[in-house]
């Protein structure tokens, strides 16, 4: 019957309240004036309300007015009095006081809203600071991350569109980091992504799970619907939440963004799950908030909310606890955040831990800060959070002792305190690095132009997990503390030594999820398995890397076993094929506890590399390999020159403009994309497309009919338009007698309207000054024109009689576009 639990009825009826307690109890305060709400299923909590007058009376104590800390609230002035036959079956009474009331401090972070250069920037790379969750825990799909990439960008330009170029910048930016993010998910460091494979534990969901929320506050429904849609969820994913009113519920207030930060991680982490807020009146007790949802069907409990162990008592604390028990004796998990603000409590008393964080049947869930894995295969490391030094400060993971509870068994060993110490285990919570967007109408739109995090992310995060590993589990693991604790010191977490930190502020450290599912599935130490094990390169398969042995392509093995988790300790070799002349870092690399080793490559050849990956260790060819195509470096020199530096304007006469472009080694670029810019109005012919060739050349003919002095310069438009060195420049002349002049076209009275260039379609009409029978005409040489139904030009020299043709392209008047004339033949006439 292990992990078999019973029902939180069943628990009732077996270990707790009998039927004849609970009436016995209900009874003694209705005959005393009071309303009774339904009866709880598990007979646990009994929730009456009455006037403060028949408070008193049926307590026997007076409730007083107090002020303490510049806050008024209302208390019991002495211990509750009971007859005996209802006392004995009581073990707390709370309400009396509303000094403890639920709190939550979500913590953000935003970006100047004040116009600038940067704005756009800022606002891109906030987006992005935002998705770093992912990122790092690799739980969410590659199409939804470039989805919400996709949107962030949006939102980018949208509120900050001026300037362009700054916004356009921290896009391309966004864009780059999150394509490498992208490919680096299948690598799952320090979780495998649950869509990446075939294999049980990869495919896991959280289906079948149900996670209660609990909220002192509520949501807009669409804000949830908008929120979902920029994270690039399924529009269909909000049927998955619903909700429940426990004491008539609550209007969403100003703590929405908590609850929308409490509801939308699931719906990414766990997508298979469903989840149900529990919203209630502030002044509602925890414990008919957690007891509604124990009783209600859920599986695993987060809770971001909290008062201070010194505004409460004992009798408070052991009855949220013994609740505790029965949802542990049910199946059900529960996680409660510890604080954004050290060892300092939300009322800002030092060395006072939060409730229910304290409870030792519960698991208290602390805050870190993460860095980011730079090869995107690997997890990167953590510390514990502490934002106290930024600007604006950003808070800390809440830690430190209980004053009510004993060190549980399951710390002995682990802290020196004979009281119990909270956190249990600690997840990503800092804003700066780690905080998520949300959409508020009333605080900003969509997003709201910050990003949320603290301890209330880490909480719901977990929560996440749990469902993952209840679903591949196949089993509730109920008591999470019980399971977590005897995987101490093992790769089921980054410990603490590791973050830097201890026990009393991270406590076990923060989750391996992969490793953690492999310790409580009792699967560590199996066999690589050559066909789940991935090999993967950023950015992409295949990768573009400059060949200029500088350049890295970054691979990534994994090896896995056949349930899908990782195989730490184990040498791998990576080979590359064909090639002899790509140089691999390090020759071989041991498997840390991600089952990730990481390598480079360079190379000086231009070619496609495929590599492949071996577990040394157990001679196991893995099936997956990779491929790297060594392209053709940028451009890091380069020169532009004219044939001759003159030309006659006639529109005739030409020159050329040649580009040479050359990398860091000074060896040709072939292949670039080369764009010719210009001071005047000559025409520019060359290439289609405008590529350089194998000796990193391209040529330009250039020609005109003004006469000027044109310069031209040239950019490699392939590696973000870089300026090639130097400048060429061409002097049109009058070119003899002809020509009439330094206009435009011929025409003084024709130029481009503001903003616009104008280029000529048909070229190599000698522009002359034009008299018949003593009438001067001015400067002419196009003599008419026609089109025909193909799109086709037919235009006339005035001087010379010709008719040419030119195509929808245009061209240059000559013996490729002359109109030849059909003789006639006899009989026509």
């Amino acid at each position: 019957t292990f992990r078999r639990f019973l029902t939180p009825t069943q628990v009732s009826d077996r270990f707790g309240p009998h039927q004849t307690d609970y009436d016995v109890v209900k009874s003694y305060f209705i005959e005393r004036g009071f309303v009774a709400d339904p009866e709880a299923a598990n007979r646990l909590t009994v929730v009456v309300h009455a006037t403060r007058r028949d408070v008193e009376r049926a307590l026997g104590s007076s409730i007083v007015d107090y002020h303490i800390d510049g806050r008024a609230f209302r208390a019991n002035s002495t211990e509750p009095a009971l007859a005996h036959e209802v006392a004995f079956r009581i073990q707390g009474i709370v309400g009396l006081s509303n000094l403890a009331l639920p709190g939550q401090r979500i913590l953000d972070r935003a970006g100047s809203d004040q116009p600038g250069a940067n704005q756009g920037l800022i606002a891109a790379l906030f987006c992005l600071a935002g998705y770093n969750l992912y990122k790092f825990l690799g739980t969410l799909g590659v199409d939804e991350y470039f989805n919400i990439t996709k949107n962030c960008i949006k939102w980018a330009q949208d509120k900050y569109g001026a300037p362009p170029s700054a916004t356009a910048g921290g896009a391309k930016r966004l864009a780059v980091q999150s394509e490498k993010v992208a490919e680096g998910f299948n690598a799952a460091p320090g979780l495998s992504h649950p869509k990446s494979g075939p294999v049980a534990w990869q495919s896991v969901d959280g289906t079948g799970q149900k996670i209660g929320i609990v909220a002192f506050d509520n949501y807009v429904t669409s804000d949830l619907a908008d929120t979902i849609a920029l994270y690039g969820m399924p529009s269909a994913r909000i049927g998955q939440v619903s909700q429940v009113h426990v004491g008539g519920g609550t209007a969403p207030g100003p703590s929405q963004s908590e609850v929308l930060l409490d509801v939308v991680l699931p719906l990414f982490i766990a997508p298979g799950a469903t989840i149900a807020v529990y919203d209630a009146p502030l002044a509602s007790s925890f414990q008919a908030v957690f007891n509604a949802m124990i009783t209600g069907g859920v599986t695993i409990i987060s809770n971001s909310w909290s008062y201070c162990e010194d505004q409460t008592t004992l009798a408070d604390v052991q009855s949220l606890d013994a609740i505790f028990q029965t949802a542990a004796a049910s199946g059900i998990s529960v996680l409660n955040a510890s604080g954004d603000s050290g060892s300092t409590c939300l009322n800002g008393h030092p060395n006072v831990v939060g409730v229910p964080a304290s409870a030792p049947h519960a698991t208290a869930v602390g805050g870190t800060t993460p860095t980011l894995p730079d090869g995107l295969f690997t997890y990167g490391a953590e510390t514990w959070w502490d934002g106290s030094a930024q600007t604006p400060a950003t808070g800390k993971g809440g830690f430190g002792t209980s004053n009510f509870f004993a060190r549980p068994a399951f710390q002995d060993g682990l802290t020196g305190s004979a009281k119990r110490s909270v956190p249990d285990i600690a997840l990503m919570a800092d804003p700066a690095t780690a905080g998520i967007p949300l959409c508020i109408a009333t605080k900003g739109g969509c997003p709201t132009g910050f990003v949320y995090g603290g301890t209330s992310m880490s909480a719901p995060m977990m929560a996440s997990f749990v469902a993952l590993l209840n679903h591949g589990l196949a089993t509730n693991l109920g008591l999470l503390n019980s399971s977590l604790y005897p995987l101490a010191g093992s790769q089921a977490f980054h410990s603490a030594a590791s973050m830097g930190s201890d026990f009393a502020h991270v406590g076990l450290g923060s989750p391996n999820l992969s490793a953690m599912h492999a310790g409580l599935a009792g699967v560590v130490g199996s066999p690589v398995n050559a066909a789940t094990s991935v090999v993967n390169v950023v950015p992409s398969n295949p990768a573009k890397v400059r060949a200029d042995g500088v350049a890295q392509g970054v691979i990534g093995v994994i090896l896995l076993n056949g349930s899908g988790h990782p195989v730490a300790g184990k040498t791998v070799s990576l080979t590359a094929v064909p090639s002899t002349t790509a140089i691999i870092s390090p020759g071989s690399m041991i498997t840390d506890g991600n089952g990730v080793a990481v390598f480079t490559a360079t190379n000086l050849v231009v070619e496609t590399v495929t590599f492949t990956a071996t577990d040394a260790t157990d001679s196991v060819s893995l099936t997956k390999t990779v491929a790297i195509n060594f392209v053709t470096p940028i451009a890091a020199g380069g020169s532009i020159v004219a044939l001759t530096g003159s030309a006659a304007a006639d529109g005739l006469n030409t020159d050329t403009i040649t580009v040479t472009l050359q990398d860091a080694l000074a060896r040709p670029t072939p292949g670039k994309r080369v764009a010719l810019s210009q001071t005047g109005s000559s025409v520019i012919k060359g290439p289609s497309p405008s590529v350089t060739n194998a000796s990193g050349q391209i040529q330009f003919i250039v020609t005109n009919t003004k006469q000027e002095t044109v310069i031209y310069t040239a950019f490699d438009a392939s590696d973000g338009d870089l300026r090639v060195p130097g400048s060429a420049s061409v002097n049109f002349s009058a070119g003899g007698s002809e020509n009439c002049g330094n206009t435009n076209f011929g025409d003084p009275n024709i130029s481009a309207a503001p903003g616009y260039a104008m280029t000529p379609f048909a070229t190599g009409f000698l522009p002359k000054n034009t008299n018949f029978g003593g009438v001067g005409y001015g400067c002419r040489g196009v003599s008419g024109i026609a089109f025909d139904a193909a799109g086709n030009l037919f235009a006339g020299d005035i001087h010379s009689g010709n008719i040419y043709k030119f195509g929808p392209t245009g061209g240059v008047a000559g013996a490729a576009t002359l109109l030849t004339p059909t003789p006639l033949q006899p009989g026509m006439g």
